[in-house]
């Protein structure tokens, strides 16, 4: 009886101790507010942020942003469908800063999905095939990681991603380490 009760308390202590660890390393979620610049007033400007796991990215790097942004493009249209893409639309009914939560139902979705980098698409005025470009040589792509190690605020107590859209681009203005390749 007493063996029983031992290997409950070993259990119990690996289960604690691996939720530990697994906080420890990162792994928690964060709030992501979005802003657009007033020099959008009056445009409508679409963004869309997506949990990737690393088999997914490089897809998600290379892939056009003009056309993820096409009316029936496939990725876009499985992405959304699926539930694994936040859509923040903003225009001149919907100027307003809007935030991501952290505490938010699709964090559960990336990472079952094994989520390791948070792809952010924005859809600009005045862009086309032309303007195209992989990775972050793309203004209107940006790729985040989702591990708050990664994140130089997370040491500091802060849970908040600050994103700015301008007419030529997407911007962090957090510091952060580079998303995993």
């Amino acid at each position: 009886m007493s063996h029983n009760r031992n290997l409950w308390k070993n259990l119990a202590a690996v289960a604690v101790a691996s939720a530990s660890a697994f906080a420890l390393a990162g792994c928690g979620n964060f709030n992501i507010s979005t802003k657009a610049q007033e020099e959008l007033a009056g445009k409508t400007v679409t963004v869309h942020m997506i949990g990737v796991n690393p088999s997914e990215l490089e897809r998600w790097k290379t892939y056009s942003v003009t056309q993820y942004f096409r009316p029936g493009d496939p990725l876009r249209e499985s992405a959304v469908a699926g539930g694994y893409a936040r859509v923040m639309n903003f225009g001149p009914s919907n100027p307003n800063p809007q935030e991501l939560k952290k505490d938010d139902e699709i964090w559960r979705k990336w990472h079952s999905r094994h989520g390791e980098n948070i792809v952010v698409l924005a859809c600009l005025p005045g862009y086309s095939d032309k303007d195209d470009k992989a990775g972050s040589a793309d203004p209107r792509r940006l790729i985040l990681p989702m591990s708050t190690s990664q994140w130089r605020w997370a040491y500091w107590g802060k849970d908040t991603v600050d994103l700015e859209i301008s007419r030529g681009k997407v911007t962090c203005l957090n510091e952060h380490k580079p998303a995993k390749p």
